[in-house]
């Protein structure tokens, strides 16, 4: 909790990155050992304060990583922004973030 008794900003960002980790890492559809994804940016945006549990969820868009995977094939590396929501027990968005992953090929 903050000052204002709500979840901290740091918490509600170390969760939301954390799973952008996660996330990434479901949908690679590679071994990971023969990439080396970093984080080159994120950007948060806090809506609303929030008490209690909070979960959090990427959100899929199936030609964003359609479009990340023929990069990687066919370049060896490649850029991959998305969206990874943080939700409150109500199942309201309360913050969202999207991230930034450049992965190459070892």
């Amino acid at each position: 909790m903050n000052h204002v008794d709500t979840v901290h900003a740091s918490a509600l960002f170390g969760l939301a990155e954390a799973s952008s980790g996660q996330f990434l890492s479901e949908h690679l559809e590679v071994n990971e050992e023969e990439v080396a994804p970093i984080l080159r940016r994120a950007e948060i945006k806090y809506r609303k304060p929030v008490e209690g549990y909070v979960y959090s969820k990427g959100v899929y868009k199936e030609e964003v990583w359609k479009m990340f995977h023929e990069s990687l094939e066919k370049k060896g590396r490649a850029l991959l922004s998305f969206q990874i929501d943080v939700l409150n027990d109500d199942d309201v968005v309360v913050t969202y973030a999207i991230y930034e992953w450049f992965v190459t090929k070892k």
